[in-house]
C-alpha cells in the first residue's frame, strides 16, 4: 500500500515492475511516472535538461535511433510497458 502512494494510485505500474521480478526495496526507492506512448516524445522528456551537445555526442556515440533508446532503456532511466514508456524521476 505504501509504494502505490509513493506511485500516487498508479497501480498498472508497480504491477508491471512485480511482475517483472523488480524487488521491492527498488520499486520503493526508484520513482516512475508515465511518460509517453512514443519513442520521439520521450527522447524528448528525457533529453530536454540536458545540453545539446552532449545529447549530439550520446547519440553520435551509439550510432541509431534504437542504440539510444535501448541505453536508456538498459540504465533503468525509462521503462518500455505495454501502455507506454514511464519515465524515472528523481525525488
Amino acid at each position: 500500500k505504501a509504494v502505490l502512494e509513493l506511485y500516487d494510485g498508479d497501480e498498472y505500474i508497480v504491477k508491471f515492475q512485480l511482475q517483472h521480478y523488480i524487488p521491492v526495496t527498488k520499486i520503493a526507492t526508484r520513482y516512475y511516472r508515465f511518460c509517453s506512448k512514443n519513442e520521439v516524445d520521450t527522447i524528448f522528456e528525457l533529453t530536454k535538461e540536458l545540453d545539446y551537445k552532449s545529447v549530439v555526442d550520446y547519440f553520435f556515440q551509439c550510432g541509431n535511433w534504437v542504440t539510444v533508446f535501448q541505453g536508456f532503456v538498459e540504465q533503468g532511466e525509462i521503462l518500455n510497458t505495454p501502455i507506454g514508456f514511464y519515465k524515472k524521476v528523481n525525488l
